[in-house]
């Protein structure tokens, strides 16, 4: 890891994400599902980076920022209801700059097989001054992981 990079996971809630699946999966079991992509994310940061001390989880999900706070990461609460991604992505980029942070790197927590040698390559490509790099999708439409470094008036778009 490169140690002035710190780690911003949004996530929905553990009982409101995933709710495209609502069609193909339990309340029980889509609740199951967001709990262990959470734990798994948290898990591959956590070993990537060597702890969670440079890790914010952005929600406004109670059972979230419970898993969260146990893991050892920090938090920062959204208002309940509002499903601003970008706004989001804004309050953990600002915690993490107003702790020093030099670069972010934005990691959804959707990846099931993300792993610590991805968020390795990815902080690889992002050494320079300044730097943003995209980790995009398998169908190329989306964007799975990004890093920021240098750019302080970023504004996020999804």
């Amino acid at each position: 890891m490169i140690p002035d990079i710190w780690t911003i996971i949004p996530m929905r809630g553990i009982e409101s994400g995933k709710s495209r699946l609502a069609g193909v999966l339990t309340a029980g079991a889509r609740s199951r599902l967001n709990r262990w992509l959470l734990l798994h994310t948290l898990s591959v940061v956590e070993r990537w980076a060597g702890g969670l001390g440079r890790c914010i989880v952005v929600t406004p999900c109670r059972k979230t920022r419970e898993l969260a706070v146990r893991a050892g990461a920090s938090v920062v609460s959204e208002e309940a209801g509002i499903r601003d991604l970008n706004r989001a992505l804004m309050m953990g980029a600002s915690r993490a700059k107003a702790q020093g942070a030099e670069a972010i790197m934005v990691v959804a927590c959707d990846l099931p097989h993300l792993n610590p040698a991805a968020l390795t390559a990815l902080a690889r490509q992002g050494r320079r001054v300044p730097s943003l790099v995209l980790a995009p999708d398998a169908a190329g439409i989306g964007t799975n992981a990004l890093l920021l470094r240098g750019h302080a008036d970023f504004e996020f778009r999804f």
